[in-house]
């Protein structure tokens, strides 16, 4: 069987020398056609290889030339003059071209080589390459392939168009020859493909076009091996698109940046000086959960500075900004004319609400509703004064756990319709109080009723705020209204029994008292379980006694200290035997009330200092809202210690003066 491989060459006079070479090349078997019939002929011999010349092959022969023998290998000899013929052979998936000059001979032989070298798996690997050009002609992705030496072998149709390189002969240029800007870095280090969205590419003709691209290097033992860029422009669809979604995005932003806005304008006008205080017999907790950020729920409790607790809910008709509107207005109201009765020292409730509902009947719309409710607790008469304006009623709990029901005194206030009746409770048989907005009420239970046919069951149940708001959280799937309450409790009925332990201001001092608590709730077998959160949230309230307490360091100065690495030095020191912080006591007051039948252990445990406090409001305020300290400026935010002790037990409690935190942890009966 012979070994030669037969080709065929279609050649004029001129390129003689063509058929001289390959006809005493070894390993080939040449057959020369000199004229068109001839060639047409000759090609039903199926040759391996099909030499043609550029200049006597037109578009008409060549496709004939490829139906006939789809399978040859081809080469085209080409001149200077040959330019525009190029993309013709390129089209047909011919790659391989012969230039006349000085490198003939070594193209020739390049060819004739693979041609003698070629197999079955080049055969397969040929035709692959060939579909794969044929795919990539009918793509409208620019394609360009870069060689070894980063020059151009190949670059379909939509490349071509695409960079002003259709009549240009590209073979052997590089990619700067055609794009005098790109992106890509062509020997990259990290042999990574590189992805480009929206550059704008110049060409070398100067047009301007912007197109996402990606550069894919390969690379053979480290060494630069070649790359693949693909082009794609952007259409108007997609322009018109990416234009929206960066609109979309925008609107984002500004909707977030307006509700931070509105928040941190909220906190400025809102004033709840009460939340999580405990003071004259008294322990008050505020819930506020809006739908939004501002809604048409509001509130406030102020402390009137002498024995009286002024305390008010806002809840405007309707839902959105009119509401919100409405809602802020009244709560800025209250605040200021409280705010001057304070100063002048002449509060009066009559008055303030005469005030108010002169001030907001002005500036609400003729089919304007606002539910409202009033209630001063004066601590010194153990009373609670209560005007309500078509508000849920408030819920009293008496010691023998009777609950009695306030309804409202008053219609709502509307514009050209109102009253001003108050009334007066005796508060000595009290143990709790719950004032609440219709959100609370009107909440849809799983079993489709509303929670005001279970609210009484789980007042009663309740020990604290966290206590209640488990029970409601069991019964409905989701608040379609604002909700807003004030959980008050009598604490003069768990007053006594403590035990006392106290300790000087010094690492070693509240690492004692952390002990004695621990002994302590080990010998209450308090399970074990619940003795490591409470462990962890003493400790929390035990350092900012001496820190913040004591040794009187604020928030900003623990942060420099801690930067410049000077904190736990600074602390060694300012604790020193002898030193006026180590003289100052930290006292711990500690009582375990065990549980009784199905209801829960209560402990107890108050932890004060001689330091100088704080404003809790500052902390507390941004507690109250249940789901928005998403809204919190976090490097302004003071407390994280206080956040963490609030989340681990069932109510955190400070005095008004701020030196004194009263922990309550409900402790589950043992199975």
């Amino acid at each position: 069987m012979s070994t030669h491989k037969n080709i065929l060459l279609f050649c004029g006079s001129q390129t003689d020398s063509l058929f001289s070479f390959c006809t005493n090349f070894p390993g080939i078997r040449c057959n020369a056609a000199f004229d068109r019939e001839h060639f047409i002929s000759a090609l039903m011999n199926a040759p391996c290889g099909i030499i043609l010349t550029a200049a006597l092959t037109d578009e008409e022969l060549l496709n004939k030339c490829i139906i006939m023998q789809p399978e040859s290998s081809y080469a085209v000899v080409v001149s200077s003059e040959d330019k525009d013929k190029i993309f013709m052979f390129l089209k047909a998936g011919i790659s391989t071209f012969i230039y006349s000059g000085e490198t003939f001979e070594n193209s020739l032989t390049d060819f004739l080589d693979k041609l003698l070298l070629a197999d079955k798996k080049c055969d397969t690997l040929l035709k692959t390459l060939h579909k794969m050009r044929c795919l990539a002609d009918n793509v409208d992705e620019g394609i360009v392939i870069l060689d070894k030496h980063q020059a151009i072998t190949y670059i379909n149709a939509a490349g071509a168009k695409l960079l002003d390189a259709e009549n240009i002969l590209v073979t052997d240029k590089h990619l700067s020859d055609l794009i005098k800007t790109y992106p890509f870095e062509m020997d990259s280090p990290d042999n990574l493909p590189q992805h480009y969205d929206e550059f704008e590419f110049i060409t070398a003709s100067g047009k301007k076009i912007t197109m996402t691209s990606t550069y894919s290097p390969t690379y053979d033992a480290d060494e630069f091996a070649g790359a693949i860029v693909i082009f794609s422009t952007i259409s108007e669809v997609q322009i018109d698109k990416k234009k929206e979604l960066e609109l979309l995005k925008y609107q984002q932003r500004y909707h977030s940046f307006q509700q931070n806005l509105a928040f941190q304008k909220q906190m400025l006008i809102l004033q709840d000086e009460m939340s999580n205080i405990k003071t004259d017999g008294f322990s008050v907790e505020t819930y506020f959960k809006p739908l939004d950020i501002l809604s048409g729920d509001s509130y406030g409790s102020l402390n009137l500075k002498d024995g009286r607790y002024l305390f008010y809910i806002i809840d405007a008709m309707g839902k959105g900004l009119s509401a919100s509107v409405t809602a802020l207005q009244s709560t800025s109201f209250i605040n200021h004319a409280v705010s001057q009765s304070i100063i002048k020292n002449n509060f009066d409730m009559e008055i303030t609400i005469s005030s108010f509902l002169s001030y907001i009947q002005a500036r609400l719309m003729d089919e304007e509703a606002l539910c409202c409710l009033f209630a001063l607790l004066d601590s010194k008469s153990a009373t609670m004064t209560i005007a309500s304006y078509g508000i849920p009623p408030v819920y009293m709990v008496h010691t023998d756990q009777h609950v009695e029901t306030i309804r409202p005194n008053n219609l709502p206030i509307m514009k050209y319709i109102t009253t001003a009746n108050s009334d007066t409770y005796d508060l000595s048989s009290i143990e709790k109080i719950l004032m609440m907005s219709d959100g609370l009420t009107e909440a849809v239970t799983v079993d489709q009723n509303l929670y005001m046919d279970y609210l009484q069951e789980d007042l009663i149940r309740s020990c604290t705020k966290k206590h209640f708001l488990s029970f409601l959280n069991q019964r409905i799937e989701g608040n379609d209204d604002d909700i807003t309450f004030f959980f008050i409790k009598n604490e003069d009925n768990y007053s006594d029994g403590f035990e006392t332990y106290e300790a000087s201001t010094s690492f070693d001092g509240i690492t004692h008292l952390s002990k004695v608590i621990s002994m302590r709730m080990e010998k209450d077998k308090i399970p074990e379980a619940e003795c490591g959160v409470l462990e962890y949230a003493v400790s929390e309230i035990l350092m900012n006694a001496l820190e913040h307490g004591n040794l009187g360091i604020g928030f900003g100065e623990k942060q420099t200290m801690i930067a410049a690495g000077t904190y736990d030095e600074t602390l060694k020191k300012l604790t020193a035997t002898g030193t006026e912080g180590f003289s100052k006591k930290i006292s711990v007051l500690y009582k375990y009330v065990k549980p009784v039948n199905d209801l829960p252990g209560t402990l107890y445990l108050d932890i004060s200092d001689e330091g100088a406090g704080f404003t809790p409001t500052d902390i507390f305020k941004y507690h109250t809202f249940d789901g928005n300290l998403c809204h919190v400026d976090k490097e302004r935010y003071n407390g994280r210690g206080i956040f963490i002790a609030d989340n681990m037990v069932d109510a955190l409690y400070y005095n008004e003066k701020g030196n004194r935190a009263s922990i309550v942890k409900l402790i589950k009966p043992e199975a």
